[in-house]
């Protein structure tokens, strides 16, 4: 049995299960997605009902890289609730993680259409028709996601697409306007150092590939463009 705060009443399994949400959240926001995973597992044991509770699960388990696990998760969330708009964007991110991407579009449109005001599935439908090399389709759903709100995900995905399609230079206006709202995404600068390349901007190249690298050690595809912009120099 769960106590209130200060109080020593004792909480029914829903309210003590939105606490544990709550608490939860917080911890996720702190980045500790372990420990918030475990408030929401038992979120879930304290009251099965709690639709929230499934949902945020799935996420924690995206997060952390159990996608089909996640995706579990997410189908109890629309199992309580059909018409949950977020349930089907979970599953559909889910899916595009997992090299899923046409599925992942019925999910994200599914989503999209119970919640038009959701910038995050629209983004995540322009992902999945890039993996399917549907550029042009996929600046339509970026440029509505930019829409309903100004993301750095979405920024970022739209000159992808650009890039993808030769617009090099619209691809390096959207890598920045990404860059300034979020600027610690390493595949941002990457992206940005790609369009700098073509440009012919050899040393501002480098600097985005260091800028990425700074971010993401690992970043095998800053790296790579790196070193060949240093070899060319070095040739030249």
């Amino acid at each position: 049995m769960i106590l209130a705060a200060g109080a020593g009443a004792p909480l029914s399994d829903a309210a003590a299960s939105d606490a544990l949400c709550r608490e939860g959240n917080g911890l996720a926001a702190a980045g500790d997605m372990e420990a918030a995973l475990a408030r929401f597992e038992e979120a879930v044991r304290l009251d099965p009902g709690n639709r929230d509770a499934h949902c945020l699960r799935g996420r924690a388990l995206s997060v952390i890289g159990r996608h089909r696990d996640a995706i579990d998760s997410f189908k109890q969330t629309l199992r309580l609730d059909p018409r949950y708009a977020f349930g089907y964007a979970g599953i559909g991110n889910s899916l595009l993680h997992t090299g899923r991407p046409r599925r992942a579009l019925k999910y994200l449109s599914k989503a999209s259409r119970l919640d038009p005001r959701d910038p995050m599935a629209k983004s995540a439908s322009g992902d999945a028709l890039c993996r399917l090399g549907r550029h042009a389709d996929a600046l339509k759903w970026y440029d509505a996601s930019i829409k309903a709100e100004p993301t750095a995900v979405a920024y970022g995905g739209k000159g992808g697409a650009l890039r993808e399609l030769g617009d090099h230079e619209g691809a390096l206006k959207m890598y920045d306007r990404a860059a300034r709202l979020g600027p610690d995404t390493a595949d941002t600068h990457h992206g940005r150092a790609l369009c700098l390349e073509a440009a012919g901007r050899r040393a501002d190249a480098i600097a985005a590939c260091n800028r990425a690298l700074s971010l993401d050690k690992w970043h095998k595809g800053a790296r790579a463009t790196r070193d060949g912009l240093r070899a060319a120099g070095r040739g030249g």
